[in-house]
């Protein structure tokens, strides 16, 4: 009996403990979605970002087929094991600003710029209506961005290309264009599994 209630105890304190921690996760990820989402006015007026950018490089769209896990922890496994001549820099819970001008620089100096976006996949049902495309977290490909223009374009690792408002991206970034997003998703990105304005940038090893 007593052994009983000291494994009952012991439950009750790792259940606790875990809602606890649990709750915590997601009061912090609360705080970083306000932090995150600031102004990128000043980014569009800047002089800096008044010429449209376009990577020019030999890595192309196939070249990160493999990559089919969006989860940052695989994702930067995936980098180093298919391209070992370059360094993968993983830049994470960005503000907008930040975002908008690290992947601006990357493309600029000729390197696409790897990113996490929420969007849909034609090939899976699911959502509200009948047959609608389903959400899911995916790998976005940067390789142009045109602030002028208000556009980004961004391929996928199977070479189909669509092109973002610079809103339109943002909402995608911060997945808060993901419909009706999963609670175990919810979960993931508290733990940080997945987080929001995450890019991968590449840049060539020195030698």
């Amino acid at each position: 009996m007593k052994i009983f209630k000291a494994s009952m105890i012991g439950l009750i304190v790792v259940f606790v403990i875990g809602v606890l921690a649990t709750a915590t996760m997601i009061i912090k990820q609360s705080m970083i979605d306000i932090v995150i989402n600031d102004s990128i006015s000043p980014i569009v007026q800047n002089v800096k970002y008044k010429s449209p950018a376009k990577a020019q490089t030999d890595l192309s769209w196939q070249s990160f087929g493999k990559i089919s896990d969006p989860t940052i922890a695989a994702v930067m496994g995936e980098l180093k094991k298919q391209f070992p001549d370059y360094e993968a820099n993983l830049k994470k819970n960005l503000k907008n600003s930040e975002l908008i001008d690290a992947i601006y620089e990357s493309v600029e100096s000729g390197m696409p710029v790897l990113c996490l976006i929420a969007a849909q996949d034609a090939t899976k049902a699911g959502g509200a209506a009948a047959g609608s495309p389903a959400w899911g977290i995916h790998i976005g490909i940067v390789a142009e961005i045109d602030l002028p223009g208000d556009k980004i374009v961004i391929g996928d690792p199977y070479g189909h290309e669509s092109a973002y408002s610079v809103r339109d991206f943002l909402k995608a970034a911060r997945f808060e264009s993901y419909e009706n997003m999963e609670l175990f998703l919810k979960f993931k990105f508290a733990f940080e599994i997945y987080c929001k304005n995450t890019i991968f940038a590449l840049e060539k090893k020195p030698g």
